[in-house]
C-alpha cells in the first residue's frame, strides 16, 4: 500500500512562482543595456567559453550574435521555472509508518529545494547578464574568469548542501526532534527500468522522486513526457545549429 497526499493546496509546498519575475526583470535590464550600448561594443563578440571563463571563439558583432547571452538568460529562467514546477507537481508519497511526520518533512524539504533552485536560477541569470555587460563595455577578461569560477564553485556547493542537509524527501531534516532516513516506499521493481527509469502507465503523475540520491525524475509511461523531452531536445538542437 502507498499513501499519497493529494490535496489541491500546493502553494505552501514551494515558494511562489511570482519570484521568477525578479530574474525576468534582470533579463529586461540586460536587453535594455544591449540596445543602448550595442553601437559602442567591440566589432567582435566572444561566443563560446569554458567553465574557467576563457573564451575560444569570436563572432562578428550582429544583432543575432549580441543576443546569445540574452537567449541564455531566457533559457535559464525557463529551465528553473520547469524545475520549480517539477518540485511543486511531483507525486507526494508518504511513509505509512509515520504519515504526519513524513508529510511535514516533505513540505519543508520541497520548500527549501524551491528556494535553492530560485537562488541558483537568479545567480545564473545574473551571470549571463554580467557576461553580456562585459562584452558590451569591454571589461577585463580576468574579471570574467574570476566570476565564472566563483559561479561554478557555488552551484556544486548548493547541490552538496541539499544532499547532506535536506536529503531525499527531507530525510535529513529534523521534524519534531526526529530524523529518520527515507524508506523506499515504491517497491514495485518492474516500474523502475534498470533501477533508475520510472515507467508506469497507470500512474497519472508526471514527476516522481528518484529512488536513489536527491531530485526528481519523469514518468516515462506518460505520453506527454515524451513530447516534452522531444521539444527540449529539438530546442537544444536548434540552439546548437544556430550558434555553432
Amino acid at each position: 500500500m502507498v499513501i499519497v497526499e493529494a490535496s489541491g493546496s500546493q502553494h505552501k509546498w514551494v515558494i511562489s512562482g511570482w519570484y521568477y519575475l525578479i530574474p525576468f526583470l534582470f533579463f529586461l535590464l540586460t536587453l535594455f543595456l544591449t540596445v543602448i550600448f550595442y553601437e559602442q561594443a567591440p566589432a567582435k563578440l566572444p561566443a563560446y567559453w569554458k567553465l574557467n571563463g576563457i573564451f575560444e571563439t569570436e563572432k562578428a558583432k550582429t544583432p543575432f550574435s549580441a543576443s546569445i547571452w540574452l537567449g541564455s538568460q531566457l533559457l535559464a529562467i525557463l529551465t528553473f521555472l520547469g524545475l520549480h514546477a517539477t518540485i511543486q507537481k511531483s507525486k507526494r508519497i508518504i511513509d505509512q509508518d509515520d504519515p504526519e511526520i513524513s508529510l511535514e518533512r516533505m513540505k519543508r524539504s520541497r520548500r527549501l529545494c524551491s528556494k535553492v533552485m530560485f537562488g541558483a536560477g537568479l545567480l545564473t541569470v545574473l551571470f549571463f547578464g554580467f557576461l553580456q555587460g562585459s562584452f558590451l563595455l569591454d571589461w577585463s577578461s580576468s574579471a570574467v574568469q574570476v566570476i565564472s569560477r566563483l559561479l561554478w564553485l557555488l552551484l556544486p556547493v548548493c547541490l552538496l548542501w541539499m544532499t547532506f542537509f535536506i536529503g531525499q524527501g527531507g530525510s535529513r531534516l529534523k521534524v519534531m526532534g526526529i530524523r529518520r532516513e527515507r524508506k523506499i516506499v515504491q517497491k514495485d521493481d518492474h516500474y523502475w527500468k534498470l533501477g533508475i527509469f520510472y515507467f508506469n502507465r497507470s500512474d497519472s503523475a508526471l514527476f516522481v522522486e528518484k529512488r536513489f540520491g536527491i531530485g526528481w525524475t519523469v514518468n516515462l509511461g506518460r505520453p506527454i513526457v515524451w513530447i516534452i523531452l522531444f521539444v527540449v531536445l529539438a530546442l537544444a538542437g536548434i540552439k546548437q545549429f544556430f550558434f555553432s
